[in-house]
């Protein structure tokens, strides 16, 4: 994508906090879509909802919505369908998943767990009602999580499953009713395009550049480790004993061979954090 985009232009600007703010960004643009365009919506709805979106009578939208336990949905969506009352919270994670805690029972509990835990205590007061959780992710995130035997629990969809909806909704729309509305669609599509989020794109004339050079690159860089090693092997006994230096075993969970690294110490011979 080298043309301008609209929402990554927006994007640019946004708010830097200690977070990554894109699932709040995205979150916005899908809930002002989702309100504007009500055939959207319905297309929303039915790969999420089947058997609730029949017939909408009428709908409601928020975001970062506050429950009574004190937690924030990212989208909680209200509507009426053949004189029932239904919700749906969803939850969107791009580049995180969801956080996880212990119950009261010392077990393992989600995000989403929890979502679902409140919806199906809502269910169960009134048949009148139906309340669902979804989850919405780059990918899907397995199938060890208890929610997924919660009755309230839709299932994990993922980005470019909600991309072939407004893609559906752009392609059934008459050359003649073309609004902003359906722009902002298109520019939407063109911004998860830029974050991986729309599925598979071909790759473009730069990224095939790169693959091009990826061998060369990663040569030189197996040769600067061999230099690196190479060096520090050279470090004898005498050296830590000179320069009054501390030599300190690394050890970590993960799968790396070896650690190298440099500890520079101050005039008091502390190397601090």
């Amino acid at each position: 994508m080298t043309q301008e985009n609209l929402f990554y232009s927006l994007f640019k600007y946004r708010p830097r906090p200690n977070r990554n703010p894109l699932e709040d960004f995205v979150t916005e643009i899908i809930a002002y879509l989702l309100k504007k365009d009500s055939k959207l919506l319905k297309q929303y709805l039915y790969l999420i909802a089947p058997h609730s979106s029949s017939q909408i009578d009428s709908y409601n939208i928020d975001t970062q919505y506050l429950i009574k336990n004190g937690r924030r949905i990212d989208m909680v969506i209200t509507w009426s369908c053949d004189y029932k009352k239904c919700s749906l919270f969803v939850e969107h994670k791009v580049d995180s998943v969801p956080w996880q805690t212990t119950n009261d029972k010392g077990e393992n509990q989600t995000q989403v767990d929890e979502y679902c835990k409140y919806q199906d205590v809502l269910n169960s007061k009134s048949k009148e009602i139906n309340n669902y959780v979804v989850l919405v992710s780059r990918y899907h995130l397995g199938s060890q999580a208890v929610f997924l035997k919660s009755p309230s629990y839709l299932g994990n969809f993922t980005w470019d499953q909600i991309v072939d909806v407004i893609k559906k909704r752009i392609k059934e729309a008459s050359p003649s009713n073309i609004n902003q509305f359906l722009f902002l669609e298109q520019e939407f599509i063109n911004f998860m395009r830029r974050y991986s989020m729309a599925g598979f794109e071909n790759l473009n004339i730069s990224e095939l550049s790169c693959i091009g050079h990826y061998k060369t690159y990663s040569e030189k860089i197996y040769s600067l480790n061999t230099s690196i090693i190479k060096s520090l092997s050279g470090v004898t006994e005498g050296y830590f004993k000179k320069f009054k230096l501390t030599k300190i075993e690394i050890s970590g969970a993960d799968n790396v061979a070896n650690h190298y690294g440099l500890l520079f110490h101050n005039d008091k011979n502390n190397a601090g954090n």
